[in-house]
């Protein structure tokens, strides 16, 4: 006894991103595709009398269409109005509360981590007046051998003075530590400086600082303005030499030639690092550019604690954060 055959009606879609997924499934409710039927073909004389009746009978009226701005109007003015949320209106004494809840609790934690940084009240009562909100003078990263693939060859001045190892310092730096750093600071004559934060003492020397960051320990120990009178220059002697042709001669980086205004720009981010006024040349910037120019020996660990302990006598900014954390 012959069987009809079954026909498959499930079309069965393969993903091509090659993950293994579940096989979707479409079912289809179209039926078999039946024998068309051929129709008589008309004689000419009817199919003629048909086109004349398709001629003469007129196209029909086309409605004119609803706008839709007569529609939306309908429906807004078929809706009713929502009623309006009343918002509680919070007393002002529930909302000084919530401030003041706020405000309160940082102050609890920075006080108690205050008390923790500083053993002596007065210094941390310096701390609080003079340095909480000073601002730090960021360190930046210098990579001569990148400047030099494009054009700025200026490493062999810097190898001459022995500074290149400082140059390559990168580390987080850590504001609030800082600021205690300065704040906690007791320099002497001779620019050593002792520190004393949560409970540590430390001790910094020329001999640290030079052994810590790789640099030599060598050069003449000259800070600030009387560097001229150790070489017998005249100041503005020196700074038009440093200048570039047609400049007006005012003490800014943008006068100075193509090289002092490189050794410039890493002066005041890394060598005598400051907060801001980078344009400005004063005459410790001077000092180091005279000395590379020159390839003359000056004493990088010397600049490094005068530095600091001309910028914590002005309470000005706090430089050399980055170096600091390799101390911390």
């Amino acid at each position: 006894m012959d069987k009809t055959p079954k026909i498959d009606t499930i079309v069965h879609i393969i993903d091509s991103d090659g993950e293994r997924t579940e096989p979707r499934v479409i079912e289809t409710d179209q039926p078999q595709p039946q024998p068309v039927e051929s129709q008589p073909q008309k004689s000419p004389s009817k199919r003629k009398a048909t086109e004349t009746s398709n001629e003469t009978t007129p196209p029909p009226s086309k409605q004119p269409k609803k706008s839709v701005s007569k529609k939306r109007k309908q429906v807004v003015e078929s809706s009713p109005p929502q009623p309006r949320k009343k918002m509680k209106a919070s007393s002002s004494s529930s909302l000084r509360a919530q401030a003041k809840g706020k405000s309160e609790a940082p102050k609890k934690v920075r006080a108690a981590s205050l008390d923790d940084m500083f053993e002596d009240p007065a210094i941390k009562a310096a701390y609080l007046s003079k340095w909480a909100d000073k601002a730090i003078a960021n360190g930046r990263q210098v990579n001569l051998v990148d400047m030099a693939a494009r054009g700025q060859d200026i490493k062999s001045h810097f190898d001459a003075l022995g500074w290149t190892p400082i140059l390559s310092v990168k580390e987080l730096q850590y504001a609030r530590l800082t600021r205690a750093f300065y704040a906690a600071a007791k320099f002497r004559t001779n620019c050593d400086v002792s520190v004393t934060l949560k409970g540590v003492s430390f001790k910094l020397t020329l001999e640290v600082i030079c052994n810590l960051f790789h640099i030599e320990n060598k050069g003449v120990h000259l800070y600030g303005d009387k560097w001229f009178d150790h070489y017998k220059l005249d100041r503005n002697d020196v700074f038009e030499s440093f200048l570039k042709e047609g400049s007006d001669k005012r003490p800014t980086a943008a006068n100075l030639n193509p090289m002092c205004h490189l050794f410039h720009n890493i002066i005041v981010r890394t060598i005598l690092a400051r907060a801001g006024s980078w344009e400005k040349v004063n005459n410790s910037d001077l000092n180091v550019v005279y000395h590379l120019v020159h390839k003359k020996p000056l004493n990088l660990g010397y600049l490094i604690l005068a530095h600091m302990k001309h910028s914590a006598s002005l309470h000005r900014s706090t430089p050399y954060a980055m170096l600091l954390t390799k101390i911390f």
